[in-house]
Order: C-alpha cells, then structure tokens, then sequence
C-alpha cells in the first residue's frame, strides 16, 4: 500500500477548491512503447477519513 502523508494546511488559498483532489496513479509502458495510466485510488479535498490497504492496493 501506497502510505505517507500529503499537507495542504498552509497552502497558499486560490479560488473555489471544489473539485480538487489527490490521485495516485500506476503509469506502466506497453511492449509497444504506448503509456497506460491507471488509477489505483484518489481522494477528494477536505476527506481526512486514512486510506486503507482494500481501498489504496498497489498490487
């Protein structure tokens, strides 16, 4: 599981933050050289609940 920390309590303020969020993402590069993104989990702005392995897996 992806685990850490991400802070944006003293961030600099800018315009309406509705829609932001946080995405971690697994890029991996095809036999034929083509990039395939897939997101393995992603949080809203302002969710505080953690992250837990079922929902967060980076299998």
């Amino acid at each position: 599981m992806a685990t850490g920390t991400i802070d944006f309590t003293n961030a600099p303020l800018y315009g309406e933050r509705h829609g932001h969020s946080i995405l971690i993402k697994r890029v991996r590069r095809t036999p034929a050289g083509v990039s395939e993104a897939e997101v393995l989990c992603s949080r809203t702005a302002g969710d505080i609940k953690p992250l837990d392995v079922k929902e967060c897996s980076i299998k």
